[in-house]
């Protein structure tokens, strides 16, 4: 039986195929397909009409998220099967319309942003290399929060992250590995305090 897509994440940015895609059915139907089902099938496992679920499916391979691989026989009828056709969707943060329009500091939180979208992209174009070459990938990830008593220490603590970098960088190495370094320094807000 045919699987869902083993290749690369796909990164959304077009707002209205982002409003399609977010509807809380289609994205069960997503969650779900990684193995491949029918209408019928989803619409058991959901407790939802086959007829509401062969709606959103049909949305879904329309925006490209979804594929048919094939037909099964249940009862007497022929159900077509469909499985997810991407391994993961990413949506560009800059589809969020004006950004952090009332900001204070629109300027730097912009620049975050512009660093997540890249980020995004950037794992994008690796994970397809990857795929592609079938070789392993070194990444690390660090998420931390940090106390810090003043902006000094902010900016005494931004120096010290770009002295490392820069101690620990060997550009005349040779095959020495060239990794991407993006730091982004932002206050800590639970979901409460945003409501």
């Amino acid at each position: 039986m045919a699987k869902a897509a083993s290749g690369e994440p796909v990164l959304e940015a077009d707002p209205d195929r982002v409003v399609a895609l977010l509807h809380p059915l289609r994205r069960q139907v997503l969650q779900l397909l990684v193995t491949p089902d029918s209408a019928s099938g989803l619409g058991r496992t959901l407790d939802v009409p086959r007829q509401k679920v062969n709606y959103h499916l049909r949305a879904l391979e329309d925006l490209g998220m979804v594929r048919r691989v094939g037909q099964r026989q249940r009862r007497g009828l022929t159900e077509q099967l469909f499985v997810r056709a991407h391994p993961e969707v990413l949506i560009d943060p800059m589809v969020v319309e004006g950004g952090p329009a009332t900001a204070i500091d629109q300027r730097g939180l912009r620049a975050a942003v512009a660093a997540a979208v890249g980020i995004l992209r950037s794992v994008r174009r690796v994970w397809a290399a990857a795929t592609k070459s079938g070789e392993r990938v070194a990444t690390v990830t660090v998420d931390a929060t940090v106390r810090l008593p003043n902006p000094v220490a902010l900016q005494a603590f931004t120096d010290d992250l770009r002295e490392v970098m820069e101690r620990h960088d060997r550009p005349d190495t040779p095959g020495a590995m060239r990794l991407s370094v993006t730091t982004v320094v932002l206050p800590v807000v639970s979901a409460e305090e945003a409501a």
